[in-house]
């Protein structure tokens, strides 16, 4: 896998780190696959205990979400955006993984080895080598980043009060728009500014892919 590395005072660093984060801009960037980063991009995030609505809601966008041309830029640590990546797997849309730790020290899974043959995958980090593990202030930091080079935000569920929430709201002050499911739970962040998305709009934001057979689905 090859790395490319992105200095905060080059032309080719995001702008949008920049511009959103300021001074707590990563003052390097480490990705392999940094073409992705001129797609469009639909980041993801979610907190990590979710209600029972919102796993099987999610579990059907995520599948749609995979057919479509669009790049889908999260941290997967929770349960619901691993079940994303999941999804992805078997679907057209790519992604790039933002790592909560350095590059360098990431193993990739055999089974998301065929995105990567097909260069439907990227991999970012914010963290040099000092990072020598995932720890709950890399994870928040992995998702600003996400919250900051993403186009759009896709949360199906923030803990109110909680991290992912925080992070809503950063982005919300951002004026990035923010999709969430219609569920009882999100009912603060959609009066907070968050725009209900359900599973039949999915298209008209983001095309679905022919190259896919239906019968995979």
């Amino acid at each position: 896998m090859s790395i490319k590395y992105l200095q905060k005072w080059n032309s080719d660093y995001p702008y949008k780190l920049s511009a959103f984060l300021g001074e707590k801009a990563p003052e390097q960037l480490a990705i392999s696959g940094p073409e992705l980063l001129n797609n469009k991009i639909l980041g993801i995030v979610c907190s990590v205990e979710c209600p029972g609505t919102v796993i099987m809601e999610g579990y059907h966008f995520f599948k749609k979400l995979s057919r479509c041309t669009v790049t889908i830029l999260s941290g997967f640590h929770s349960p619901m955006e691993k079940e994303c990546l999941m999804s992805l797997n078997y679907g057209i849309a790519t992604a790039i993984w933002c790592l909560a730790k350095p590059l360098e020290l990431f193993k990739l899974s055999k089974a998301f080895e065929p995105m990567l043959i097909t260069d439907r995958i990227a991999f970012l980090s914010p963290f040099d080598e000092k990072v020598l593990r995932i720890t709950k202030d890399s994870s928040v930091y992995c998702n600003l980043t996400v919250a900051a080079l993403s186009d759009e935000l896709f949360i199906p569920y923030a803990k109110q009060k909680g991290k992912c929430a925080k992070l809503a709201e950063q982005a919300l002050n951002w004026s990035k728009l923010i999709f969430t499911l219609d569920v009882p739970e999100n009912k603060w962040l959609i009066n907070a500014g968050a725009q209900v998305i359900e599973e039949t709009l999915i298209e008209s934001y983001w095309p679905i892919s022919q190259q896919l057979d239906d019968n995979i689905f």
